[in-house]
């Protein structure tokens, strides 16, 4: 079954990255008010902090809270807009990564080269190399359709924006998608720049509160990433998003 739904899909997030700067030229030309700018910046925050560090990242990968199927329907939308894949093929590669870091199996990070930071440099995993968790079982049964169907309903999504109006395409899901997808990649160069796990203030900008790495992978199963002098504002938005009552 693995085989078949870790095709990869990064060709969506490489092609944000490369049209970013198209994007931001017709933002600016198109004389739009400031509320639409404003829409965007709540978009980005929305994607890249839901969608990615708490959906994809803490919450698919590594299930160390919990979340009601609303909640989660609401992060999963929210993980889908970032563009960088499903969630099962998220949770393998980053199973992968975290059992392979900074090594030369690693399927992204410096020792790729800096031309990992374009997804279209990362490695897609080998049906072989596939590690089976209960997490990559659970994502798989509730949203094999997802996978299998992501770019069609991303082709879907865009259509029924621009339906409405191209302003909300661009405005409300391209722009900030595609500046999430370069935060996010150069987030994964940063975090990694030093041959291991690192805390870094860009990733902690950039990619909205994921700067706590080193802690991260010291404990991959805790969903709050704080150390001394630190305190991981994703966790706190975590607490207000979780089902469950989580300690401070």
């Amino acid at each position: 079954m693995f085989k078949k739904l870790l095709a990869p899909n990064y060709y969506s997030a490489t092609v944000l990255q490369l049209a970013a700067p198209l994007l931001m030229y017709s933002a600016i030309v198109s004389n739009a008010g400031w509320y639409w700018y404003l829409l965007s910046l709540v978009s980005y925050i929305l994607y890249i902090l839901v969608g990615h560090n708490i959906g994809l990242h803490r919450y698919f990968s590594h299930r160390s809270f919990s979340l009601s199927k609303p909640m989660e329907a609401f992060v999963v939308w929210c993980s889908t807009c970032c563009c960088i894949g499903s969630p099962i093929n998220y949770v393998a590669t980053h199973t992968y990564h975290h059992k392979n870091s900074d090594t030369a199996k690693d399927p992204h990070g410096p020792l790729r080269g800096l031309k990992s930071v374009l997804f279209v440099w990362h490695r897609t995993l080998l049906p072989c190399e596939v590690i089976i968790t209960k997490n990559l079982v659970r994502t798989a049964k509730d949203y094999k359709w997802l996978h299998e169907y992501y770019h069609a309903i991303l082709i879907v999504y865009g259509i029924f924006l621009y339906s409405i109006s191209w302003k909300l395409l661009l405005f409300f899901w391209l722009l900030p998608s595609s500046i999430v997808v370069w935060c996010l990649s150069i987030s994964v160069y940063m975090q990694h720049s030093k041959g291991s796990p690192t805390n870094t203030i860009w990733s902690e900008i950039l990619a909205c509160g994921e700067g706590g790495h080193l802690e991260h992978h010291k404990n991959p199963s805790s969903p709050k990433y704080s150390s001394p002098g630190r305190k991981d504002f994703v966790y706190f938005v975590i607490r207000l998003l979780s089902n469950k009552k989580l300690p401070r």
